[in-house]
């Protein structure tokens, strides 16, 4: 389809996934119609479910990279892009992709933040690792996993009244969730 019928595109795609809501094939080219109208959002929600679906890594990696390449950028591309560089064991990939989504106005987002702190702890950039974690912290407090994740960190680097301080609010808040 041309630019121009994007709509009777997405019309199509969408009729497609009536008919058969796990035609891999249908979300893909529905995310792709998305992202060439703009709707970044629906874009990266068609995508998601076609991540799911297809488990083809190399394919959703080849999607992706042809998303950002081609489309104006999207923070939601950006964080599906560093997710899946995480996946990939691809570290310097993640940080790049998710410092990019920061940019585009993802700086409230703790799944950005922990998975780029996950990306700097991999390379050894404890000290940005420690950083991303706190932000994680400050824009959810109650993310387990950053809080246990960053008592790691904290002892790693020699810091242990840090590490005790988040070890008991880590403690006090899984409590609290398992109630």
């Amino acid at each position: 389809f041309k630019k121009g019928q994007l709509g009777e595109a997405i019309e199509w795609f969408q009729k497609t996934l009536e008919l058969d809501p796990g035609h891999v094939g249908g979300h893909y080219n529905l995310a792709k119609a998305y992202l060439r109208i703009g709707e970044s959002e629906k874009g990266a929600k068609e995508f998601e479910t076609f991540e799911v679906l297809s488990g083809y890594q190399d394919e959703i990696e080849a999607f992706l990279s042809g998303v950002v390449e081609s489309y104006p950028p999207s923070k939601e591309i950006q964080i599906r892009l560093g997710k899946l560089y995480l996946k990939a064991l691809k570290y310097p990939k993640v940080i790049e992709a998710l410092k990019l989504a920061i940019t585009l106005g993802s700086a409230e987002n703790d799944t950005l933040f922990y998975t780029l702190a996950l990306a700097y702890y991999q390379l050894g950039k404890n000290e940005l690792a420690i950083q991303a974690l706190q932000k994680t912290l400050e824009i959810n407090p109650s993310h387990l996993e950053a809080r246990f994740n960053l008592v790691l960190v904290y002892r790693l680097q020699g810091k242990g009244k840090e590490a005790a301080e988040e070890e008991g609010i880590y403690n006090r808040l899984k409590k609290k969730k398992s109630k």
